[in-house]
């Protein structure tokens, strides 16, 4: 059998310069670590900040839905002004459409003119 070759003992300066080596590395490691640490803190308000304007913008369309749903004869209003003028709101956009092609009117928009309209 062979023996095993007995290790040759550390010398102090070997020594000294390993562990100055090595605590050089840990202190840019520990650097690395704050910096990404920072980053993620900084991720965080982010998403918090977002987090915050979603909640508003959702308590937002909850009022808004609760409006339309509390005004019924508000929402059909647009159709019954069409009908005083004797012009549907849906007609009225065709002919809007098949004049201006490119225009981006939709017939929420249309409707929104009647009751503009109505208020003359």
């Amino acid at each position: 059998m062979s023996e095993t070759p007995t290790p040759e003992p550390l010398k102090p300066a070997d020594t000294e310069e390993e562990i100055a080596e090595l605590r050089g590395r840990l202190e840019a490691s520990d650097a690395i670590i704050r910096a990404r640490n920072r980053e993620i803190a900084a991720l965080n308000a982010r998403i918090t900040g977002k987090d915050e304007i979603i909640a508003e913008a959702e308590e937002q369309i909850a009022r808004l839905e609760s409006e339309i749903v509390s005004r019924p004869e508000q929402n059909s209003a647009p159709i019954a002004i069409g009908a005083e003028l004797g012009i549907e709101a849906a007609d009225l956009l065709n002919k809007l459409l098949g004049k201006f092609k490119k225009s981006k009117t939709s017939l929420s928009d249309v409707e929104a003119i009647l009751e503009i309209l109505e208020g003359l």
